[in-house]
């Protein structure tokens, strides 16, 4: 329908037609890319095709190669070599292409992204521990564009707290630095600062007196 879409299954169809002569060959490359606004997409084409192909491709090659599993069936290991780290790590940074999501999706895609670029998923963890409120609970659901939260579940989930604490902790296993729990990161609304720690603290006494 060519209309403006959210969290919706994005489909290309392209056509091109060319000859060849007898054992010819011919590549092409396809830029795909995502942007809110029309002109973001001839800013990102100014750039060199070649050299970011290069770039793409040095890119997924070292979060590929992070690990691998060889269990004997040739698929799945395809599976998740390439293909799940391709797709959590599209998840986790794309928000699934949405301009607002549930907390506990934030945190559990950016736990699975941990497997695969772990300091990366500290980050888009620590946009979520933002969101937290000085008492140590968190609104599920809330808007990534710095939006007002209208039009938004109202709910009070009361497991949003504990997926501070389970997917944080495991993100730092991940990076292998203790030291992460000393950033110091705001509350809801920026008026009180405290360390990563302190956040998850507050999450768990929440948790206590629920």
């Amino acid at each position: 329908g060519n209309g403006v879409c959210e969290g919706e299954e994005p489909v290309g169809a392209m056509e091109h037609r060319f000859s060849l002569a007898s054992g010819e060959e011919q590549t092409i490359h396809f830029v795909f890319g995502v942007a809110r606004r029309y002109q973001e997409i001839f800013q990102e084409m100014e750039v060199e095709a070649a050299l970011e192909w290069q770039m793409v491709e040095a890119q997924w090659k070292r979060r590929c190669g992070a690990w691998k599993i060889q269990s004997g069936s040739l698929d799945f290991d395809s599976m998740v070599n390439y293909w799940l780290k391709k797709q959590v790590t599209y998840l986790t940074r794309l928000n699934r292409l949405t301009a607002h999501c549930p907390v506990r999706n934030q945190l559990q895609d950016a736990m699975g992204y941990a497997l695969v670029e772990p300091d990366e998923a500290f980050r888009y963890a620590l946009e979520v521990l933002k969101q937290q409120k000085l008492d140590g609970s968190i609104k599920q659901w809330y808007h990534v564009n710095g939006l007002p939260d209208e039009g938004l579940s109202t709910l009070e989930h009361s497991d949003g707290p504990v997926w501070l604490i389970l997917c944080i902790t495991s993100i730092i296993d991940h990076c292998q630095k203790p030291y992460l729990y000393d950033i110091i990161v705001s509350y809801k609304g920026g008026s009180r600062e405290d360390t990563v720690l302190a956040h998850l603290k507050r999450a768990a006494f929440y948790m206590g007196t629920q």
